[in-house]
């Protein structure tokens, strides 16, 4: 029987944080289940093994999966898989647009552009040695001084010694933009919403420490107003416990596991809703006077990463995957 004298903490052990709000996942010794808490004290000087003792804990064997199936060794590893390709290239039956962005000669300005190396052409099983901390600091301190030379808007941009390389990695931006059939220009129309675009700078270093100017034209999408200009916003994400269960599946049968990345994603999929947006800033003569464009894609809006979500869902069903 408690009293108002008796400690009112229960044990546990740390085993993780909270996943929906702040606080921690703590294993509640005594009633012997996961509870999500805040108020915790922690006492660092005792193992989680000094309350838990001798107790049997029960483990899940993956090789329970197979004991109705046929054995292991008889699985045929080399499964012939369907690879999915994203062409970074317009199809020839899209509708045409006209866009009178200028291109950039490819005499000047030159800028080196590192080929980003495969991810199939990587090595594998070769153990990465370790960092020393003198050289993280080293990398860190790189990254700060990066990250003060990148301008904040066009104008800083344009003022900055470093304007052609800016101005080379827009027209670049705008040339892949023009590829993709992002926008199609239009009369300004009367009476609608037109979102605001904004450059966004970085600079990316490489391994043998060339400076790559990089620059992505957003839409300035936070000013839309949800169930005015746009329904839904929300895609869905790949359940931790799914992805640790396929892993230890590949693991388990010997199979390869690839990861890829698909470049300017968001540029591939469709917008349901029409949504207008001013010219990018600096470029507003190439468009001209009462034009805006029309977009069909474009990074920054809201529904932006639904939109990708759906693209790329239709294009896996389509492989007979669900």
């Amino acid at each position: 029987m408690r009293n108002k004298f008796d400690v009112p903490g229960r044990r546990g052990i740390m085993l993780g944080y909270a996943r929906d709000r702040r606080g921690y996942r703590i294993y509640d010794i005594k009633n012997r289940k996961i509870i999500e808490e805040r108020s915790i004290k922690f006492n660092e000087s005792l193992k989680g093994s000094t309350y838990l003792g001798k107790t049997k804990v029960e483990t899940w064997n993956i090789d329970s999966l197979f004991e109705s199936t046929q054995d292991i060794n008889e699985f045929d590893h080399k499964t012939k898989v369907n690879h999915l390709e994203i062409s970074a290239e317009p199809a020839a039956n899209e509708n045409n647009y006209s866009i009178p962005f200028e291109t950039l000669d490819d005499a000047t300005n030159t800028v080196s552009d590192q080929i980003e190396t495969p991810v199939d052409q990587m090595n594998n099983g070769v153990n990465k040695i370790p960092v020393r901390r003198s050289e993280r600091l080293k990398a860190k301190q790189m990254s700060t001084n990066l990250a003060c030379n990148v301008p904040n808007s066009y104008l800083e941009a344009k003022n900055s010694t470093d304007w052609q390389n800016w101005e080379f990695a827009m027209k670049n931006e705008l040339d892949s933009l023009n590829k993709h059939k992002v926008w199609e220009i239009v009369d300004r129309p009367s009476k609608t919403k037109l979102v605001k675009s904004k450059w966004v700078y970085s600079l990316k270093q490489s391994n043998n420490g060339e400076t790559k100017y990089k620059a992505r034209l957003v839409a300035a999408g936070f000013n839309q107003i949800k169930n005015k200009d746009y329904l839904e916003s929300y895609s869905p994400v790949v359940n931790i416990e799914s992805f640790r269960l396929l892993i230890a599946l590949a693991s388990k049968l010997n199979l390869m596991v690839r990861f890829f990345d698909v470049k300017t994603a968001y540029l591939y999929s469709d917008i349901k809703e029409t949504v207008y947006m001013l010219p990018p800033p600096g470029f507003e003569r190439l468009v001209g006077d009462e034009k805006v464009c029309k977009l069909r894609s474009i990074y920054g809006l809201p529904q932006s990463g639904r939109n990708w979500y759906m693209k790329i869902k239709s294009e896996l069903e389509k492989f007979g995957l669900t």
